[in-house]
């Protein structure tokens, strides 16, 4: 029987199950008190049961580490913000009052103009995600096509810069398509480029199995330190990071 309840650290949480068509098994923390495991269709019993007391576990971890974890708000993004993005600085500067919300870069600036009635954080997020799609999506593209190049050789025949809670990147073998969070552009090029290695290895294992860490420590022997650098700093980008 599939765990319906954890105890973590003294709190109780709730598991929730939903079988998707992706290869890869997923947990994360939601609403603080609620576990929800996202594991594909294809497992027979007996592989679903294994996969979720392994799941439970490296939530249990990553809570000893991070108590806070799986307690999301929207990035706080601010007027006269300094934000880096692929190695380089931008100043955000964020107006109001505007009939129409938009977001464009200039030179070394981001420039933001939100309506008065707009729900002001979530807004944000989605007008600096279309922005850094029109502006630095060539950019990822060819970072992307480099690192596989280089250490895979896969189809990529799609690229996307996305904002999805829970995940620094995603993939999708069947798509053959890469998805790289717009947080992820906010940190160290070291680490966008461990992101990138991460996802492309799962077009070839979907799992993380040890396997698929061979896989990425091939081509990012460091991998652990940009991985550490994620969960020791990503709440600094406001961002989830995954197992």
């Amino acid at each position: 029987m599939l765990p319906e309840k954890a105890s973590i650290n003294g709190k109780e949480y709730a598991i929730n199950y939903v079988y998707v068509n992706s290869r890869i098994a997923k947990a994360i923390v939601k609403d603080g008190n609620n576990i929800l495991i996202k594991m594909p269709k294809s497992y027979f019993w007996p592989q679903k049961i294994k996969t979720a007391k392994i799941l439970i576990e490296k939530v249990a971890r990553r809570l000893e580490i991070d108590p806070y974890w799986g307690i999301f708000t929207y990035p706080k993004f601010y007027d006269g913000q300094k934000i880096s993005i692929l190695g380089r600085e931008y100043l955000l500067k964020i107006g109001k009052g505007v009939k129409r919300s938009s977001c464009k870069i200039y030179e070394n600036s981001i420039l933001i103009r939100l309506k008065e009635s707009d729900e002001i954080e979530k807004k944000k997020v989605r007008l600096i995600r279309r922005c850094l799609s029109r502006h630095m999506l060539k950019e990822l593209e060819e970072r992307v096509k480099k690192i596989n190049n280089e250490h895979f050789g896969f189809e990529i025949k799609e690229v996307r810069i996305s904002y999805a809670i829970g995940r620094w990147g995603s993939c999708n073998a069947l798509k053959k398509s890469i998805r790289i969070n717009m947080l992820t552009l906010m940190a160290p090029l070291e680490v966008i480029d461990y992101v990138i290695v991460h996802e492309l290895a799962h077009l070839k294992e979907p799992n993380h199995s040890d396997k698929f860490w061979s896989i990425v420590k091939e081509a990012c022997p460091d991998y652990k330190e940009r991985s550490r650098w994620l969960k020791e700093n990503g709440r600094k980008l406001n961002a989830i990071g995954y197992f």
